[in-house]
């Protein structure tokens, strides 16, 4: 495998942008893939965010939070121009069709894209947030993580974004899956984050004549691929560097691999449809129809119930296909968004058959915990008891992230065109209202 390694230096909208190429080889080999039980730990008290010095760095701004508006923030509506021009008057033929996986990932999960590599034979694009230098991904990738497998030769290209001019504590989430997606050099593209490993029938399934023919006929098909999270079988969460690797095989021995294997595991309540917690961010998914559904039937999803509808699709890549918005960092509403601007550009939501995407049951990250801290924290009444004065909850990485969606929205409605073939459905749930 070449990886080809592109450093950006910081974020892609906001900041300078140099170059830095170097290919490395990697070996070709194999592997077989080897799920969520969550101990109770003491909420900690909510962290305040140093709102004026991070927004500076986040989008360029000195202004507080409140004064901040959609204007400000740099709302992008379609992917930069290195990106194909697409349009149904000069259709695709079905033989034409070819698909990248994308991913973006963190240092300490690199060991997870030779999965990707063992269930998805064809090409991958991954960003990478490291300052590592290409001789140190290489070792990870082929000698520390030798256990898990490698991947085949010419199969992955990384690109990097360094860490400079990050503000400290974020993951650039959208930036990365942006960059990821400026590899691919394929007609189409699956996008997937790290930790979500496809079956490994879906590269497959995804060039069978019944998608590529629907994907043919329009350039606006996303095809949603289910997904379904497994209880973990132990937690490799601060243990050593060799307990943790026997926690990891044993649960990737758990990881099913194809329809069979989920359906068993699934009707021994060990699989379920992805976060139940979260029932708008796979809600839309019709489960109940797919567990019925043939290898690489194509089953369209009539309506959306819920803005935060976040499925994983298969879709073409357009200069028109909406970008991941960038002020979007770490955990919360990251994905969303882009759905919610591809509805409303006129993209229409398939389901496809036989496929899915398992999630790998990991500890909870630090974005996740950064993003509950704060209002709704059943200890978040101790910061009201030290202060005399009410707390304003956007100085919390949630309020934050609601205070951006709420002008993301107000972007869409004023500056993207109405063009939505999917309605939302009846008695779709308002949870836009569901913020601070």
């Amino acid at each position: 495998m070449f990886i080809t390694f592109t450093k950006f230096h910081q974020m892609a909208h906001y900041y300078n942008i140099t170059n830095d190429h170097d290919s490395i080889q990697l070996l070709h080999a194999s592997s077989r893939n080897a799920t969520h039980t969550k101990k109770k730990k003491k909420e900690p008290i909510p962290t305040l965010i140093d709102n004026k010095e991070a927004l500076a760095k986040l989008i360029g701004t000195n202004k507080s939070l409140s004064e901040i508006t959609w204007k400000d923030l740099h709302f992008q509506q379609e992917q930069p121009s290195m990106a194909p021009l697409c349009s149904n008057d000069t259709p695709l033929l079905p033989d034409q069709i070819n698909f990248t996986l994308v991913t973006q990932v963190s240092e300490d999960r690199l060991w997870m894209l030779t999965q990707h590599c063992h269930r998805w034979p064809g090409p991958v694009s991954a960003a990478v947030f490291t300052d590592f230098p290409a001789s140190r991904i290489q070792q990870i990738l082929l000698r520390e993580n030798e256990v898990y497998g490698k991947c085949s030769l010419n199969q992955v290209t990384i690109t990097t974004l360094t860490k400079a001019g990050v503000p400290e504590g974020e993951y650039p989430v959208n930036a990365l899956r942006n960059l990821a997606l400026q590899n691919v050099q394929t007609t189409h593209l699956f996008y997937a984050d790290v930790d979500f490993w496809s079956s490994e029938n879906l590269y497959e399934t995804l060039h069978s004549s019944s998608v590529t023919t629907r994907l043919s006929q329009d350039d606006k098909l996303a095809l949603v691929v289910p997904a379904f999270q497994m209880k973990r079988q132990c937690d490799d969460h601060g243990t050593s560097k060799q307990a943790s690797t026997m926690c990891r095989l044993n649960n990737m021995e758990y990881m099913p691999m194809n329809r069979s294997e989920i359906f068993n595991l699934i009707q021994k309540e060990n699989v379920t449809a992805f976060d139940p917690t979260n029932k708008g961010g796979h809600g839309s998914t019709l489960y109940e129809e797919w567990y019925l559904q043939q290898d690489g039937e194509v089953r369209d999803i009539p309506c959306i119930s819920s803005n935060r509808y976040e499925p994983y699709v298969a879709v073409r890549y357009c200069r028109h296909l909406p970008p991941f918005q960038e002020v979007f960092t770490g955990y919360g509403k990251n994905k969303m968004t882009q759905i919610m601007q591809m509805r409303r550009t006129g993209y229409v939501f398939s389901q496809v058959g036989g496929v899915f995407v398992i999630h790998y049951p990991h500890h909870t990250a630090k974005a996740r915990k950064a993003w509950s801290a704060g209002k709704r924290s059943s200890n978040s009444h101790l910061l009201e008891e030290e202060t005399s004065t009410p707390i304003d909850w956007t100085q919390f990485k949630r309020g934050q992230v609601d205070k951006f969606f709420v002008e993301f929205r107000s972007w869409l409605n004023a500056a993207v065109e109405e063009k939505s073939r999917v309605e939302m459905c009846v008695g779709a749930v308002n949870d836009d209202e569901n913020l601070w």
